[in-house]
């Protein structure tokens, strides 16, 4: 055989046993080809952990100031939802799978037990939960979305509704919560997002999806995404420390906190408060803005004129577990007429 052909077969077999080596032998994977990166990081990053006191210095100038929509714009705008109205029952975060025994005092000093929740009514004490510590409430951007400047704004903003709280919030309720806001700038991607975690709620702006306890915001503006984050987040608020209650009562608060400058005053475009109560989720999807406008007139006016009815509304909602208040339960707490 010619050293040709010699050469020419032991080359041929090296080639073969490095091939069948690099294909078989264990640990040794394939190359492939890097997988394209999705347009919006936000979908897959990792969350980060943003407070007031880990915020970094600006790398960019702040906004430019944002025009708010006139009352016709506003009248027309994507409400916000939350995924809680279409469970059967979700009761709070982490809450005992049942509520076994409930324990009270009263106003002469006796303390109570009972297999049901106590009759909530004018006369039940009230201690409210007072200053709220700075560490109880942290918020979790998932995503790289939205600027600095409104990332900073939106916890200045939670910040602050926690003065609502302060005031209206029976003790023993608060406990650490984490507030996960996934901001998108693209109307698409949004919708394609809620779409696919929470089916025909794509046509809002805003939404807080409870079995991920994460609230998801469509970047329109700063000032409409930073208004429409807190909204969501005290949906989230509301999930943790109260639990399943009225639609009226929970979207009311977020109203609320959402427009600190409001200033209450009766209008003849709101329901009757006995309207808003008994209404059935289908009739707040058929007009929204007037259940919105009127949830967040009532609620506005209670925590200015009857905050101690308040207080009792959101403690006899947190030990009702599933169930939501009746009309004669709410009126029995309150100490003024509506």
């Amino acid at each position: 055989m010619g050293k040709l052909t010699k050469l020419g077969i032991a080359v041929l077999t090296i080639t073969l046993n490095s091939f069948l080596v690099y294909r078989y032998a264990p640990g040794v994977k394939e190359f492939t080809s890097k997988a394209a990166e999705p347009k919006h990081s936000s979908m897959v990053q990792k969350a980060n952990l943003l407070s007031n006191d880990s915020l970094i210095a600006p790398t960019e100038p702040l906004p430019n100031p944002i025009t708010l929509a006139s009352p016709d714009e506003a009248s027309k705008r994507l409400y916000h939802d939350s995924t809680a109205l279409i469970a059967s029952c979700l009761d709070k975060l982490h809450a005992p799978k049942s509520k076994q025994i409930y324990t009270w005092i009263d106003t002469n000093g006796i303390r109570h037990f009972s297999d049901s929740p106590r009759k909530v009514d004018v006369t039940t004490p009230i201690s409210l939960a007072g200053e709220i510590a700075p560490d109880a409430i942290s918020v979790n951007f998932i995503g790289h979305e939205g600027h600095y400047a409104l990332r900073r704004d939106i916890v200045a903003r939670i910040n602050k509704s926690k003065s609502i709280y302060e005031k209206i919030l029976p003790s023993g309720l608060v406990k650490p919560i984490t507030i996960n806001l996934r901001l998108i700038d693209d109307g698409s991607d949004y919708r394609n997002y809620v779409e696919s975690q929470a089916p025909g709620k794509a046509s809002t702006q805003g939404i807080y999806i409870s079995s991920l306890n994460e609230s998801v915001v469509w970047i329109r503006s700063d000032e409409q995404a930073s208004r429409t984050a807190v909204h969501e987040a005290i949906h989230a608020m509301n999930r943790h420390w109260i639990g399943q209650m009225g639609r009226w009562l929970n979207e009311g608060l977020a109203e609320l906190a959402e427009d600190f400058d409001y200033v209450y005053s009766e209008s003849s475009n709101q329901l009757p408060f006995s309207a808003l109560i008994k209404a059935s989720h289908k009739e707040w999807d058929k007009n929204k803005q007037l259940y919105y406008v009127s949830a967040k007139s009532y609620v506005s006016r209670l925590f200015a004129e009857d905050s101690a009815g308040l207080s009792k509304l959101l403690l006899a909602e947190s030990e009702n577990g599933c169930n939501e208040l009746s009309y004669m339960e709410v009126k029995d707490a309150l100490s003024i007429r509506l």
